[in-house]
């Protein structure tokens, strides 16, 4: 899935986009609760446990199936694929709704899952490339972007992601955790009910409108902030720059036509992404995660990065490795194994806008 490049240099921005993503969760939630309401959804089982993201996901499904009715024909995402000059990603719009609601499930767990910037240093605010803040694990694990990720492609109808159990699946993957369908927690009252009856009064403009809009304007009429040199994190990390994995030309590439592409191997992709640290669920990459096209990632002490297949046909085309924060020989083992398996595959693995 393709991201618009946020200019977040600028702690001032990454601020503000954290203030607002706090700012708007009371919100979002009502609006969960009152679709879930209005539709006969699972509004009483949304008690905050990994349970919950059973019946959620189920009828997110449904939901997106119905052609999300409540949702305005004109909602935006902010941080919406790059389709079209930024066209409304409906299905994104209303997974961040349900992307608030996750965050009440690590809460739940965890209470210091809270919204907040990733910061290197006092002076140096970081965000990943999709501008999201993250609420973020003491070591440092991140699984929001996949939850706008599944939503993506149940919008798109990718079978893999549309069944009940994908969400609680992916958020126990992508935190590390024991969090399950089956974790046996006793179950609470709805965190969502009480939504229905809150007088929160109308949303303030600065909830309501997202500050990417002025971005964008900004970035559009050349007053973005200035770019500055890579900065280390803590523990010697680096944000470095993101990479594909393919077979064919550069026009392929840009214009995300997957079907002229050639097809990977897909067992070797899955055995170099195991090799290198990458996990499905609990396990080692599987030649049928990448088939299904399930994002998989890895979390290690010197590598951070999501590595997302795209299929056509049944055959691998694609790969896409996002994200990646990594120390020096973090960088180094990943470069190494993937440079090699191009060569391998008679491929190329390289930066997106350097592919030809």
């Amino acid at each position: 899935m393709q991201i618009v490049e946020l200019r977040l240099e600028s702690p001032e921005r990454a601020a503000e986009f954290c203030a607002y993503t706090i700012a708007r969760e009371p919100w979002f939630l009502a609006e969960l609760a009152r679709w879930m309401a209005d539709t006969g959804g699972p509004l009483e089982q949304m008690d905050a446990t990994a349970e919950s993201l059973v019946p959620l996901w189920e009828w997110f499904i449904s939901f997106v199936d119905a052609d999300l009715p409540g949702l305005p024909a004109d909602a935006v995402w902010a941080l919406s694929p790059v389709v079209d000059h930024r066209l409304p990603v409906r299905a994104c719009a209303a997974g961040e709704r349900v992307m608030h609601y996750v965050r009440l499930v690590l809460e739940h767990y965890e209470p210091e899952a809270q919204w907040t910037v990733l910061g290197g240093t006092a002076d140096y605010a970081h965000f990943q490339d999709t501008g999201l803040p993250w609420p973020q694990r003491a070591d440092g694990i991140q699984p929001w972007e996949f939850v706008l990720n599944l939503a993506s492609h149940v919008g798109e109808g990718t079978a893999r992601f549309r069944q009940a159990t994908a969400l609680a699946e992916v958020v126990r993957s992508v935190t590390g955790t024991t969090l399950s369908a089956t974790s046996g927690d006793e179950r609470g009252a709805s965190v969502l009910a009480s939504y229905l009856s809150a007088d929160l009064g109308p949303m303030p403009e600065f909830a309501r409108v997202s500050p990417v809009v002025r971005w964008w304007a900004e970035d559009d009429a050349g007053h973005a902030p200035a770019r500055t040199a890579p900065e280390p994190l803590q523990g010697g990390f680096f944000e470095r720059e993101d990479r594909v994995l393919a077979a064919g030309s550069g026009r392929a590439i840009a214009e995300e036509r997957d079907d002229r592409l050639r097809p990977l191997d897909v067992e070797q992709v899955a055995a170099a992404l195991t090799a290198i640290g990458f996990t499905a669920g609990d396990g080692a990459v599987g030649a049928q995660h990448l088939l299904d096209e399930q994002p998989v990632s890895v979390h290690t002490e010197d590598l951070q990065a999501t590595a997302e297949p795209a299929c056509h046909r049944g055959s691998l085309r694609r790969l896409d490795i996002a994200g990646p924060l990594a120390t020096d020989q973090g960088w180094e083992r990943l470069e190494s194994t993937m440079t090699a398996l191009a060569r391998q595959l008679r491929a190329r693995y390289t930066d997106p806008d350097a592919f030809d």
